[in-house]
């Protein structure tokens, strides 16, 4: 935390690559109120009980609670499909459109090229190229 970042390791990430992540102020912040400095650094912060400990949550853990608020509010059955992975669309759109330059969004994302990055924005609709023409005046 002291640097505004956090270690994704290897065995727990989905390329099998450890890599630092830049943490967001507003994340940060909400970080500090938990107090994760009184907890050892090989504590995992996401645990059954809901804070920092030895035995980090299963691999359906997320889906599973998040199945449960899709159920609640309805949507479950949508004909749209959400998935866990929302919130990290989310969070890339939110990035995008505030500015954050397009390499900054792929180290965040650990994309192996700012290739992988923008086809990975162009498929959540952020590049239409009919938009670039909009403000044109005249030919």
């Amino acid at each position: 935390m002291e640097y505004d970042r956090l270690f994704i390791p290897a065995y727990n990430s989905k390329n099998k690559k450890g890599d630092w992540v830049s943490i967001p102020r507003i994340f940060r912040n909400k970080l500090e109120r938990m107090e994760l400095n009184r907890y050892p650094g090989e504590y995992f912060l996401f645990t059954k009980d809901q804070r920092p400990g030895l035995v980090p949550v299963g691999i359906n853990y997320f889906y599973r609670r998040y199945a449960k608020i899709l159920e609640s509010t309805g949507l479950k059955n949508s004909s749209f499909k959400y998935d866990i992975y929302g919130f990290k669309h989310s969070g890339n759109i939110n990035m995008y459109l505030s500015g954050v330059p397009l390499d900054v969004i792929q180290k965040q994302n650990r994309h192996q090229s700012i290739d992988q990055t923008i086809q990975y924005l162009r498929n959540l609709d952020l590049f239409r190229t009919s938009d670039a023409f909009d403000d044109v005046k005249s030919f």
